[in-house]
């Protein structure tokens, strides 16, 4: 019965690292303003760290990109 599980955990683990890794890049490469904290968020609390990175942190590089174009 527990055996149906563990292949949708691997793949949702794997979702999770590979999302991880791709917001810390983000946040290394784009982030200019706060560059040190967000990767300290994003590498102390994973989970947490990403998503708020991800709401937050990442829209706010786009549409600082999208006034710099105007």
């Amino acid at each position: 019965m527990f055996f149906y599980i563990f292949p949708f955990l691997f793949l949702v683990s794997i979702f999770a690292l590979v999302f991880w890794v791709w917001l810390l890049i983000d946040a290394i490469q784009y982030q200019k303003e706060n560059k040190l904290m967000w990767v300290l968020l994003i590498v102390i609390l994973p989970v947490l760290g990403s998503a708020i990175y991800y709401f937050l942190g990442k829209n706010k590089r786009i549409e600082a990109k999208v006034v710099e174009k105007i």
